[in-house]
């Protein structure tokens, strides 16, 4: 079966062989025959069962279930559905489709077994097995390299799921030494076609193929395979042609933990690609999750002046931090790049991380949907022998990876690109992001320099919905106008701009990604500047965000030579109830035909003189705090409010635009997520200040007033009896006038 693998493998040799030359020519040959540290496989095997779960941990699982009443209750439960399914089994055919399911399957049988004894369980696990033997003749590769499957992404899933079960009956007394030996033929005919996945390098496609391949060659004791799994693959001139887990943690993970495309989503798939491999290592008596690898040019991401913090070996522990820390206090976080979520996900990942780390923050991803993720017995696979009690705390500082850092409830990640600036650790208080990461891949989106704002438990200023490669997916979400950014004459941020490609990306000459000015995260005053020149050709964006108690101050600088349309866009979670601006009737048609404009609908607008313009929005539902939005004047605007899109359903999002036009343009607005419907802050632009410096008066209810003053460059200048110098202040007014400066940012 190999042999005839190999040789149809050999048809798209050369065009697999063409794309990997070229994506070595964009990563640079010197990277591509630099020696990497060498992780040796084992040279012997401990007894099955080996690959996720060993007897020593099943005998503890079942000793802790004795005692929990809870546990034991999920075991039985979970044994009860598995003898009810046992007697007719789905079993493979030559329709690949629905193999990832039947290899689940098969695997919940096993667990079933090892946890009750029930010898039918055992039978029903190896009826599914040699159903495969069965049918792996009539398979062929396909083009992105799945044999069981249709692609190396799914392959990866259903060699894990195969192989544990085959693991975990493999001493059950139902399979013959002749049923063994069939069995691991087709898991090596699986590694054939799973270890030239179409993408060589630095991709998650990659890395879930070479998660299959060594969780194969764990199962069946081939150290061929998990020598490639682990150091990747090179050609006869000794240049690496296809990366593995020691690659993947030099150049994949960022300095900050980030994983480098940014996605959370893709971010976590890959999680699960990383446990794979480093949980069927550690059963057969490797430490990966130790071990200290990394620090190239590669893991510097946005940070390339590494003006946070410098790179070196780590461990993997910072990959699953920078996934916790991006987050708000009730585990949402900003969607950005194609993410399909916008919460953490109870993956099991956090179970295999909490085991090994022994830090409640990794079971706290597990507790936020009430238990919902022991719904699907596999769960009990990676728990350790007890019920997970998470907690995290947002209110400790602490450190991330080697360069990010968690402050006064506020977290820079610089190598990655987030800031997320929050009143306090508790669940529901006011946060704002930031992200200005380097646009990595296609999986990224037009969107440097958006923030997203979240209270009271919703955000309230959402990132926009990922639509899955559909059409919505370039006119939409791919567009800058679907972003809480700014957009230059209607034309989307660089990669993208006006391309009608979504899987366009930027070049090593001129790399998409903005840069971190300042992070600051004080008692009073927690606050991000980040700048882009790389957005728009002769256009420089520069946005200062100030978080004060819960009010969000935001300094956005447009800057060019030439004159543009600037558009600054939020969009909003919630239903307009109130508008200062006398807003026109609805307009026919979509705001423009240009992508991402043509699907704003339900078009008004208004004129803007120099008075600010005050927007209230309550939630869909009608509880909860008014968002109020300030715009403060700044010359002459244009107010245009409509229908954007939110989901996949074609629910609607109101998105709100200040449009501007001229060489230099400033947009100064003042969010307060946290507004009382019958007590609205009182928001003015202060004046008469200094060129360069722009000021923000808030009057608070009890009289007293916060002064924000935010300079274009570092400077000395005088305000309010007190000599300021820096970038950013804040000042606070007593209600009798007494003045005193809070802080200031340098």
């Amino acid at each position: 079966m190999i042999l005839m693998v190999a040789a149809m493998l050999a048809v798209s040799a050369a065009v697999v062989c063409r794309a990997q030359q070229e994506q070595g020519r964009q990563r640079g040959l010197e990277v591509l025959y630099r020696e990497f540290p060498r992780i040796e496989p084992p040279s012997e095997f401990p007894p099955h069962p080996r690959l996720f779960m060993d007897q020593q941990e099943i005998d503890a699982l079942l000793a802790a279930a004795r005692q929990d009443a809870a546990l034991g209750e999920l075991i039985d439960n979970f044994t009860a559905e598995m003898l009810q399914a046992a007697d007719s089994p789905q079993l493979p055919t030559d329709n690949r489709a629905e193999n990832n399911e039947i290899a689940r399957q098969a695997n919940r049988f096993a667990l079933a077994y090892v946890l009750s004894g029930e010898q039918r369980l055992a039978e029903a696990a190896a009826a599914i097995l040699r159903g495969y033997v069965e049918v792996f003749p009539s398979y062929t590769p396909a083009h992105f390299k799945g044999l069981a499957t249709s692609s190396a992404l799914e392959e990866g899933p259903w060699a894990v799921n195969a192989c544990a079960a085959y693991d975990l009956i493999y001493n059950s007394g139902v399979l013959s030494e002749a049923d063994k030996r069939a069995i691991e033929d087709v898991f090596r005919a699986s590694a054939e076609v799973l270890r030239h996945c179409n993408h060589a390098y630095r991709s998650n496609w990659r890395i879930r193929a070479a998660a299959g391949v060594g969780v194969m060659g764990f199962c069946i004791g081939d150290r061929e395979l998990i020598d490639e799994a682990l150091n990747g693959v090179r050609d006869e001139t000794g240049m690496l042609i296809r990366d593995g887990f020691v690659q993947q943690m030099h150049w994949s993970i960022l300095a900050d933990g980030i994983y480098y495309e940014r996605s959370q989503s893709y971010s976590e798939e890959c999680g699960d690609s990383f446990v794979w491999l480093m949980e069927a290592a550690r059963h057969s008596g490797m430490d990966l999750w130790h071990v200290e690898l990394g620090g190239l040019d590669y893991d510097a991401g946005a940070d390339v002046d590494r003006r946070f913090g410098q790179t070196g070996p780590r461990t993997i522990q910072p990959y699953f931090d920078a996934l916790l820390y991006r987050t708000f206090g009730d585990g949402t976080l900003p969607q950005t790049a194609n993410s399909y979520w916008h919460n953490l996900r109870p993956r099991d990942f956090w179970a295999a991380a909490w085991r090994i780390y022994g830090d409640p923050k990794y079971a706290w991803p597990l507790t936020l949907d009430d238990g919902e993720w022991l719904r699907d017995g596999l769960s009990l696979m990676w728990l350790p022998p007890a019920l997970p009690e998470g907690r995290f705390d947002l209110s400790a500082d602490a450190a991330v990876g080697l360069t990010g850092r968690h402050v006064n409830a506020c977290t820079l990640l610089p190598n990655g690109g987030y800031t997320v600036l929050r009143q306090s650790g508790d669940r529901n208080a006011a946060a704002v992001a930031i992200t200005w990461g380097d646009y990595a891949n296609a999986h990224c989106q037009a969107d440097q320099l958006t923030i997203v704002v979240y209270a009271a438990g919703r955000q309230m200023l959402p990132e926009t919905k990922y639509f899955r490669y559909i059409d919505q997916h370039l006119t939409w979400s791919k567009q800058t106008i679907s972003h809480n950014t700014v957009t230059v004459d209607e034309v989307s941020q660089y990669p993208q701009g006006d391309s009608d490609d979504m899987w366009i990306g930027d070049t090593e000459e001129r790399p998409a990604r903005g840069r971190a000015v300042f992070f600051h995260a004080g008692e009073q005053l927690r606050a991000f500047r980040g700048a882009c020149d790389t957005a728009y050709e002769g256009v420089v964006l520069d946005r200062t965000v100030a978080l004060v108690d819960s009010i969000i101050v935001d300094f956005f600088r447009c800057r060019s030579a030439d004159e543009h349309q600037y558009d600054y866009a939020l969009h909003v979670d919630g239903q307009l109830a109130d508008c200062s601006a006398p807003l026109g009737e609805m307009q026919d048609g979509p705001l423009a035909e240009s992508y991402g404009y043509r699907h704003i609908v339900e078009v008004r607008r208004a004129g803007v003189d120099d008075q600010p313009v005050e927007l209230a929005h309550d939630a869909d539902d009608g509880t909860g705090p008014q968002l109020h939005l300030t715009f403060l004047p700044a010359g002459d605007a244009e107010l245009i409010v409509g229908n954007g899109i939110e989901g996949l359903e074609q629910e609607r999002c109101e998105v709100v635009i200040l449009r501007k036009t001229g060489g230099d343009v400033d947009f100064v607005s003042v969010v307060d997520p946290a507004g009382d419907a019958d007590n609205r802050l009182a928001v003015r632009a202060i004046e008469n200040l200094p060129d360069g410096v722009l000021g923000v008066e808030i009057a608070r209810l009890d009289g007293s007033k916060d002064i924000v003053l935010s300079a274009e460059t570092s400077r000395t200048f005088q305000y309010a009896g007190y000599t300021i110098t820096g970038q950013l202040a804040l000042l606070h007014i007593t209600p009798d006038g007494a003045a005193e400066l809070i802080d200031t940012v340098e």
